[in-house]
């Protein structure tokens, strides 16, 4: 006699969680007003994804004048383009605050806006003194988060516009399923 796969008595596994740039998931908070949504992304129901904006949430509102990144590259200022108003201590304290919180949250991994000032990668613009611009520079929350946590698995979320690419994020940040794959016999 043959019993039933334990996996199908299995409590449900709850979804693992991902911090997101919100603006991936369609919220409106670019500095344009608009968002990035990512159809993907939104469609997947095995995620609990915990949403932010560090330009929005930390009180530059939405719509803002855009910034970027500005100076020597090791001590840069995050600066608006037109008018030059100075945010960096504005956008560092929120950031640092939300890394530390983060922290403290079972996040699994982080997928966050490329070329943004604030969650970028890859792609972040630095105007240097000459006005010569440099695409090399780190956006300031996945500096912090990856001072505090060098392991941290961060991707930039708009790369991630097919099932094989979410997959393989997925794949890194999830341990592999355990189930029994032949019946128990008795």
């Amino acid at each position: 006699m043959t019993t039933p796969d334990l996996a199908d008595h299995a409590p449900p596994v709850p979804p693992v969680a991902i911090a997101i740039s919100a603006c991936l998931l369609g919220v409106p908070v670019r500095y344009d007003g608009g968002h990035k949504k990512n159809p993907l992304l939104v469609s997947n129901k095995s995620i609990q994804w915990i949403p932010f904006c560090p330009e929005h949430e930390c009180g530059l509102g939405t719509p803002r004048e855009p910034m970027q990144w500005q100076g020597a590259a090791h001590h840069p200022r995050l600066c608006t383009v037109e008018t030059q108003r100075d945010h960096t201590q504005q956008l560092w304290q929120w950031c640092h605050r939300q890394v530390h919180l983060q922290s403290r949250l079972p996040i699994a991994g982080w997928l966050l806006k490329s070329r943004s000032p604030s969650c970028g990668l890859s792609g972040v613009t630095l105007l240097d003194r000459n006005n010569q611009h440099h695409i090399e520079h780190l956006g300031l929350f996945p500096r912090l988060l990856l001072a505090i946590h060098p392991q941290a698995i961060i991707a930039e979320g708009d790369c991630l516009h097919d099932e094989t690419a979410l997959n393989t994020f997925l794949q890194r940040i999830t341990p592999p399923a355990c189930h029994r794959t032949h019946p128990v016999q008795e």
